[in-house]
């Protein structure tokens, strides 16, 4: 039988995996300067989904207290 080789995809530049004692990958540092504008669509989508189940305005609410003058409901 063949010598399985294991392959790593290359890491893309501005990347760096943190791994632990085992060298299991557990956490990632991103180059805000080669990949911020990936994180900020990514950080969106977790402050979205961390807020998915806060109770939300109808839009028609919130347009009628803007054309009130009223704050916005919080």
């Amino acid at each position: 039988m063949a010598a399985q080789q294991t392959r790593q995809a290359a890491v893309p530049r501005g990347i760096q995996y943190v791994t632990d004692e085992s060298g299991h990958r557990t956490a990632v540092i991103l180059s805000l300067e080669e990949w911020g504008e990936v994180w900020e669509d990514f950080l969106d989508v977790l402050i979205a989904e961390s807020r998915a189940s806060e109770p939300r305005v109808p839009w028609e609410h919130v347009r009628a207290s803007l054309d009130a003058g009223d704050d916005l409901p919080r």
